[in-house]
């Protein structure tokens, strides 16, 4: 025994030092191991516990009911209960988990049972989220609020985790009301991001068997995720998803019987998560791809026979239900993937690629059976040969190589150098193509689609005029053709002397098409005088150019070009607006440009008139980052004028617009041919008749036939080309009885990927062949107009061939065109004779502001009547400006044919002195083939007055101001103010089937023509329906249902008439269900009336003198009163 005050002693008198340090140490050893013996204790000692050592005994009941007490004493009041909660003195740390069971989390207000939801003893307050409605509203603040307590305390998100977890699992011992409260709460908490709570915490502990087989899983994941994407985009779900492991088996929320994509689509596309069904369906098409592309290549790869590579294409085809565009995109790359390129030089290279297409060509070939599919192929090609240095030079090749094994046709290749869409590289390689040598037109209009029988001359194919070895020279020199036929059309300014040169010289400053940068030929010195303006005007000269190539494919849409350029005046992306429906020319300059939009410089020809319904071309436009827009015209249309202006300078961007912003004498010649790429509109909107043409070809005696009436040909067959690229630009074409029965035509646009306008026969008599061209409708419709009452039995001929007839009380000109510009037509071509050529001009419905650049020079005479004007048809925007245009394409032709009695281009007009003729100005000249073109202008090109908006006036359209002081809302057409209502409005919609299964349709259109058909077991009905829904546009879907009931009465399914207003219902409702700015457009014109102005449909619209039915109209006001009777619940 050792006294431990006598070795404290020793230790302090041995102090420090090395030498007492060890004593000390050997001291200790020695006093500690003496004995290892257990001492005894004395009999009744308590042992002391240390203080650190001592654990108070858990009571969760008591700090559940001292936070359930902190509610009671605050009355639910939320911001109170949090600083209550801050300044009390409770162990969070310890009771973390009961801290969440006792708050809201849990929903109950108190302590529950283990493993069940039910109270515990202990005290309760009413201010959970059980006894709430299942809202956001009153949801959200206790989200915020525990937000706020994890912020102070960030280690309760643990306990967070653990809770949620536990009642996650637990969810069938909630009711349904309570699940979707849960539901409610989880996705406010990931939209809040709710102090980093993981996603794997909420969606795997659901994936139980019991819950999954039950439905449980899937009734509280469906109203997590319609929760939270009210806030947040579905990129943002995706997101939750990966993160939460989960996004590749959302099948797994499914129960066992129902892990089907139909199902997947089925029960979500009723839920309104359209875009997850559309997210869903683009996994699985990439899916699908992935599997055929690697199936493919294996077979390629291993040289598998032709035939059997084929027949595995088609049946993946067939069971994946690819599109033909994916597949030749898919055999493409699987081709040049399988290309040795380890040859020693690049020569080795081009030969392995060439071989390599040439042994595969034919499964091309088989694939690629259309025009459309042949130029998707060039576009693959076109892109591969642009990213990859070693096949720059090889493009030309393939696409010869490809020419030579039939996979593309003439005209495609035509096209696609003349017309071609996508500019990523396409100026590059469009100069690879030219070659040297003679420049000539191809013999004949290409394998496919070439000219036609009424035409009388052989088709020549080019390998009949050249041998093999030099079909490369001939297809360079026709594409050279192309190119400077293009540029001859052209005209192109120089800023410096502001005087047209021709496009074949060199002038100052070259802009470049596709997604290069511009070429400048002038020095730098040049560059310094040209300054902005000049670049200005370059620019929005070339947007223009780029939107007449859609001239013919946007109607009823203005053309819209856009160039997105740098400070410097370099070109950084292009695009125009292809056709209807496509995507807008903001978005693919944009889209072309990439990263070098920041900052950049938007040049417009027209301001965005937001005719895809979402803003769509502003939105790109400021989501890029542009800092300036220039543009060229405001929009003609009153409804939409200035709002795309100031939506733009809303959201920073500098705005200038020619003839406002911007003025000088370069700047009009500017401005002036962005006036002329939209003509049609514009002076469709003036004179309320459609924008019409005179055509004709004449000798140089001005004779338009012989004495005896035949006139096949006058004109050169490269007029004729021309003829069909003015087909083309038009809705319709229009001729008189006399033309169908002399000469038989077809007025068909023949040449490659031209846009077939309808025909229109005017006659009066109806004294028509029942034999003729244009009685065949398989590929354009055609419509006569005659007087009332005229030969009903032929009338019922044309109708049992798909024929559409339209009978006038008095037949004349102007009650022609009046009547198709209610129908939406926008610009008309007339190729009739002398005498109808004569009323219409004397009836003053031809009309033209003309157009310039990449057109065809024309003949522009004008009539003086402004009676138009003064009756109050014009807009008053354009009445200072606007007049009866007459545009005469004359060809005359280097023959004199005679004749007394030989009829002339236009018949009497009335005048009797020289005096009356009409005086051309700016007359120019063109040779086309051995033909001469002549043009020239009498008055002035109608321009836009532009209206300066004031600074309240708002981007949206308010429903309360109306054309007309009334209570009645008219809407017809799609670029109405109220266009959307139509049934033709481009917004696609989800119905079941008989079989409950989803199918998407283009539009209201597209369903309620379908449905006429739907159910009848004839396979031409059900092949109508397919025709139907696969129909471009609503106008082609309801001309097929037309037509297809009028020619065949008995296919149509017998209780039609009884069910075909409910049809239209569901249609409707599900139309402005999905659209949400639909729906807030219909319930704004609450307490107006609603019409469908249709002039012709008595029983959907309102008549021209109000005498029809307006079903249509009904309809709507009452989807309108459905709504509003909804709207207290749906919020």
């Amino acid at each position: 025994d050792v006294n431990c005050g006598a070795i404290v002693k020793l230790f302090l008198f041995l102090g420090g030092g090395q030498l007492n340090i060890t004593i000390r140490c050997i001291l200790i050893e020695i006093f500690c191991t003496s004995s290892s013996k257990e001492r005894p204790t004395l009999g009744g000692t308590r042992i002391k516990t240390r203080k650190r050592n001592i654990a108070a005994p858990l009571d969760p009941a008591a700090f559940a009911d001292a936070v359930v007490q902190i509610y009671l004493d605050n009355a639910g009041d939320l911001e109170l209960i949090a600083k209550s909660i801050e300044s009390s003195d409770l162990n969070f740390s310890r009771y973390g988990d009961t801290f969440f069971e006792a708050s809201f989390v849990v929903f109950t207000g108190g302590r529950t049972q283990p493993g069940t939801t039910k109270s515990d003893e202990g005290e309760r307050h009413p201010y959970s989220v059980l006894e709430s409605e299942p809202t956001r509203e009153l949801i959200l603040p206790s989200v915020i609020y525990i937000q706020k307590i994890l912020r102070r305390r960030p280690f309760l998100i643990k306990n967070l985790e653990n809770v949620m977890r536990r009642f996650l699992q637990s969810l069938e011992l909630f009711e349904e009301n309570e699940r979707k409260k849960l539901a409610i709460f989880t996705a406010l908490a990931f939209s809040q991001k709710l102090s980093g709570l993981p996603p794997e915490t909420v969606f795997q502990p659901m994936l139980k068997d019991n819950l999954v087989g039950k439905g449980l899983v899937l009734s509280f994941i469906t109203d997590f995720f319609k929760e939270y994407l009210i806030d947040n985009s579905l990129d943002d779900l995706i997101s939750i998803l990966k993160r939460g492991k989960v996004e590749d088996n959302l099948l797994e929320f499914f129960p066992s019987t129902k892990r089907t994509d139909e199902s997947f689509s089925e029960h979500f596309t009723k839920e309104g998560l359209v875009a997850l069904v559309e997210y869903n369906e683009k996994k699985i098409f990439d899916v699908k791809l992935k599997e055929m592309k690697s199936a493919l290549t294996t077979q390629i790869t291993e040289e598998t026979d032709m035939s059997e590579v084929i027949e595995t294409v088609k049946q993946r085809v067939k069971d994946a239900k690819l599109p033909d565009v994916e597949v030749v995109r898919i055999l493409w790359d699987v081709i040049m993937d399988a290309v040795q390129w380890s040859g020693k030089n690049q020569q080795q290279n081009a030969n392995a690629a060439l071989r390599q297409v040439k042994t595969w060509a034919k499964l091309l070939n088989t694939f690629c059976t259309n025009g459309k599919l042949e130029l998707e192929l060039i576009y693959k090609v076109q892109m591969q040969c642009y990213e990859d240095a070693k096949l720059m030079k090889l493009f030309p090749e393939i696409v010869r190589s490809l020419y030579e094994q039939d996979v593309l046709a003439e005209d495609t290749i035509l096209h696609w150098f003349r017309k071609g869409t996508n500019p990523k590289g396409r100026c590059v390689l469009a100069n690879f193509c030219e070659g040297p040598g003679a420049i000539r037109e191809l013999a004949g209009g290409g394998r496919r689609g070439g000219i036609d029988a009424d035409e009388a001359v052989a088709s020549v194919q080019p390998r009949d005029l050249y041998p093999a070895s030099s079909i490369h020279c001939h297809f360079t020199a026709a594409l050279e053709y192309e190119r400077r036929k293009t540029q001859r059309l052209s005209i192109v300014y120089d800023p410096l002397s502001m005087h047209p040169m021709a496009a074949l010289s060199f002038p100052p400053m070259r802009v470049c098409c596709g997604g290069g940068a511009a070429t400048h030929n002038s020095t730098s010195n040049n560059n310094n005088l040209l300054g902005n303006h000049a670049f200005d005007a370059a620019h929005i000269r070339r947007a223009a150019e780029l939107a007449d190539r859609s001239a013919g494919f946007t109607s009823p849409h203005p053309n819209f070009g856009c160039v997105i350029a740098s400070k410097t005046g370099k070109v950084a992306g292009e695009g125009f607006l292809y056709a209807q429906g496509t995507k807008p020319a903001e978005v693919l300059a944009v889209d072309a440009a990439g990263d070098f939009s920041r900052r950049a410089t938007a040049y417009l020809n027209m301001e965005p008139g937001d005719c895809h319904g979402d803003h769509s071309a502003v939105s790109a436009l400021v989501q890029a980052g542009i800092e300036r827009v220039v543009i060229g015209l405001r929009h003609p249309l009153q409804h939409l004028r200035g709002n795309a202006i100031r939506a733009l300078r809303s959201q920073g961007l500098q705005v200038d617009v020619l003839g406002e912003d911007l003025n000088s004498k370069l700047f009009e010649e500017v401005r002036k041919s962005c006036l002329l790429v939209n003509a049609p509109l514009i002076c469709r909107a003036a004179s309320r008749i459609p924008f019409s043409v005179l055509k004709y070809a004449m000798t140089l005696d001005g004779k338009i036939a012989a004495s005896s009436g035949h006139a096949a040909w006058i004109s050169s067959r490269t007029s004729r080309n021309r003829v069909f690229e003015l087909r083309g630009r038009s809705d319709a074409v229009v001729v008189g009885g006399n033309t169908v029965r002399r000469d038989n035509p077809r007025l068909t646009a023949r040449h490659g990927g031209g846009h077939m306008p309808t025909r229109i026969v005017m006659s009066q008599t109806l004294d028509l062949p029942e034999e003729a061209h244009l009685w065949d409708t398989s590929d354009v419709s055609t419509i006569v107009a005659t007087q009332r009452g005229a030969r009903r039995h032929f009338q019922k001929v044309l109708a049992s061939k798909g024929i559409e007839v339209v009978e006038f009380d008095i037949l004349n000109p102007r009650e022609v065109m009046e009547y198709f510009h209610n129908r939406g037509y926008l610009s008309l071509l007339w190729e009739c004779g002398g005498t109808l050529a004569a009323a219409a001009i004397s009836s003053g419905v031809i009309h033209k502001a003309g157009v310039v650049h990449k057109l065809i020079h024309s003949l522009l005479l004008e009539i003086p009547d402004l009676s138009f004007v003064e009756s109050g048809f014009v807009n008053r925007d354009f009445a200072s400006a606007t007049f009866n245009v007459l545009q005469v394409f004359a060809f005359v032709a280097p023959k004199i044919i005679g004749g007394k009695n030989a009829p002339s281009p236009v018949g009497e007009l009335g005048m009797v002195e020289m005096t009356q003729a009409f005086d051309l100005i700016d007359v120019c000249y063109e040779q086309v083939g051995p033909d001469m073109l002549v043009g020239g202008f009498l008055q002035p090109i109608p321009d836009v007055t532009p209206v300066i908006p004031s600074v309240d006036e708002t981007f949206e359209i308010d429903p309360t101001v109306t054309p007309y002081e009334s209570r009645i809302i008219s809407f017809y057409k799609t670029w109405d103010p109220y266009g959307a209502f139509s049934n033709f409005s481009p917004h696609q919609i989800k119905m079941p089937d008989d079989n409950g299964d989803y199918a998407t349709w283009l539009s209201v259109e597209h369903y309620y023509q379908a449905q006429k058909f739907v159910g009848v077991d004839d396979p031409v009905a059900q092949e109508c329906v397919e025709n139907i829904k696969s129909a471009k546009s609503p106008e082609e879907a309801a001309r097929i249902g037309r037509s297809m009931q009028r020619k065949h009465p008995d296919l149509v399914r017998s209780d039609w008439e009884s069910v075909k207003i409910e049809v239209m219902y569901r249609a409707l409702k599900c139309k402005f269900s999905i659209y949400p700015h639909l729906n807030a457009m219909l319930l704004s014109t609450v307490g107006s009336v609603l019409v469908e102005a249709s002039p012709h449909d008595l029983f959907w619209g309102g008549g021209r003198d109000g005498e029809g039915l307006n079903y249509l109209g009904r309809l709507l006001m009452q989807l309108r009163s459905e709504f509003l009777g909804e709207s207290p619940t749906s919020g």
